[in-house]
């Protein structure tokens, strides 16, 4: 059996189906502490191409991986990678002080992109 693939048959479908996190959820952040501005490869390609973006769907409800039902789908969104934090901090110290800003500011963001809204100044007029 050849098992071969042709060159222009590889594409980003293709690059995840190989890797060993092909049936992980899509990455939605990755916090690093120390304060060492590098990723130094770790989820590299998970860091930019698997994020999520929220797709209205009224037309059918979904269950994610928890059973609950929601008429919004969960779609990958090539064009914005997963959030990425650098704390100064370093691993045995690291706790709720340093992770709950960082849940904080992803939450907002994620809120912003299932509205549509593309500033945080538009998030704070509505929530006023």
């Amino acid at each position: 059996m050849d098992r071969k693939i042709s060159p222009s048959s590889i594409d980003i479908d293709t690059l995840a189906s190989h890797l060993y996190t092909t049936h992980t959820p899509p990455l939605d952040m990755l916090v690093r502490s120390s304060g060492v501005n590098r990723i130094s490869d770790y989820l590299l390609w998970q860091l930019i191409i698997n994020s999520t973006r929220y797709v209205k769907n009224n037309e059918e409800e979904t269950t994610d991986d928890w059973g609950n039902h929601t008429p919004i789908k969960l779609d990958r969104n090539i064009v914005e990678g997963a959030a990425y934090h650098i704390v100064p901090t370093h691993w045995p110290n690291f706790g709720m002080d340093d992770m709950v800003p960082i849940i904080l500011k992803w939450q907002l963001g994620e809120f912003r992109k299932y509205l549509g809204l593309t500033t945080e100044t538009q998030v704070g007029n509505l929530l006023k």
